[in-house]
């Protein structure tokens, strides 16, 4: 029983360790992003094509804050990943520990490209058709915060997007589904794809949605046809 309680507690303490390393982390790299903001936010206005409008005094602030949050998110991405890692890797099997670091690494790579897809694809379509829904006069000027967490959103569903063929693989690895069942079902899943397609497009234009069906579904495909390989 003091053994017991003498691990929890020592696990806790590892846990709170990490968790300060992590914050500090965010804390170091949100602080030095901010001194680079506003480069950052006069990129993101060169990229859309779109000044900034600020609406209340503490606005311009808060906007900076949160895009140097953002990028601190990213730049510590491979601290956090590593502290986690860390924390769970010892408590895990050998064959489970093998598996763990690949996954790791193919859902980040994943995310990293679904994010630059909604990057560079999907927002630049979607500021474009959006704006032609304003009768023709086109927009030179958006609320910044707006866009802001426009863009943030779309770049996060667009990389977590990319993480289906992991899923897929996985439930199929531990046996909740077989390749078999899920191709006879195709007509629902396809429909499913779409519906959700229809659900995070931002703007509902359909080239927009066409543009994040179809890597679904490819995806999908490319998940399907790993699996087969899975044993």
């Amino acid at each position: 029983m003091a053994d017991s309680a003498k691990n929890f507690f020592g696990h806790l303490e590892e846990l709170r360790r990490r968790l300060i390393i992590i914050l500090c982390s965010l804390f170091i790299t949100t602080t030095t992003c901010y001194f680079f903001s506003n480069r950052l936010l006069q990129a993101i206005k060169s990229f859309c094509g779109i000044e900034f409008l600020y609406l209340s005094p503490l606005e311009p602030l808060m906007v900076k804050m949160k895009v140097s949050l953002f990028c601190a998110i990213l730049f510590s991405a491979p601290v956090i990943l590593h502290q986690i890692l860390s924390f769970i890797i010892p408590g895990l099997t050998n064959r489970e520990k093998k598996v763990v670091l690949p996954v790791v690494i193919a859902a980040s790579l994943l995310f990293i490209i679904g994010g630059w897809f909604g990057l560079w694809v999907v927002i630049p379509y979607s500021l474009k058709w959006l704006s032609g829904q304003a009768g023709g006069v086109p927009i030179k000027a958006l609320r910044a915060e707006h866009l802001l967490s426009f863009i943030v959103w779309v770049v996060v569903i667009c990389g977590a997007i990319l993480q289906a063929p992991i899923l897929v693989i996985s439930l199929i690895k531990i046996k909740l589904l077989s390749v078999a069942q899920l191709r006879k079902q195709w007509q629902f899943v396809y429909l499913g794809i779409l519906v959700f397609s229809g659900i995070i497009t931002p703007d509902w234009n359909p080239i927009t949605m066409l543009a994040v069906t179809i890597p679904i579904i490819l995806l999908w495909e490319i998940s399907l046809f790993l699996a087969k390989f899975i044993r």
